[in-house]
């Protein structure tokens, strides 16, 4: 569970302050060590993913997927297997710099995303409350 953004400032007194209370109850901090502390304040840094167009469309994919198996609509394929391994791929042919093969992985994973919704809206075209469901996902997909 992640507890970021939980605690605000008024709550890390607090728990710091029954921190303190515990420590001199159980004789593990000293008075005298509380007269001068340091705080440590650096923070690490994160491992940010740069949201590319391959990463965006394996994604909106995923997403679509995941609502057409909530809502109960039985696609034709999902393309999981071979949009994780385009994914891959492109990241692979990008690092070697290898820029025409790269791009057509990124054409791929755009077409699996296209059947994608080309599937979704073929099944759902008379169920208006399926299509309300997907309307957000279909106008971010385009």
């Amino acid at each position: 569970m992640v507890r970021r953004n939980r605690a605000k400032s008024a709550g890390l007194e607090k728990l710091l302050g029954q921190t303190i209370v515990s420590g001199l109850k159980t004789r593990v901090l000293k008075s005298m060590t509380l007269s001068h502390i340091k705080a440590n304040t650096t923070v690490q840094e994160k491992v940010v993913i740069f949201p590319t167009d391959a990463i965006l469309y394996h994604r909106m994919r995923e997403k679509l997927v995941n609502e057409a198996k909530v809502s109960g609509v039985e696609l034709r394929q999902s393309y999981k297997r071979l949009s994780k391994n385009s994914l891959l791929m492109q990241g692979h042919y990008h690092h070697a710099r290898q820029g025409k093969c790269a791009n057509k992985k990124v054409r791929k994973l755009k077409a699996y995303l296209d059947r994608v919704v080309l599937d979704i809206e073929r099944k759902v075209s008379g169920d208006l409350e399926c299509q309300a469901r997907f309307s957000p996902f279909f106008e971010s997909a385009n």
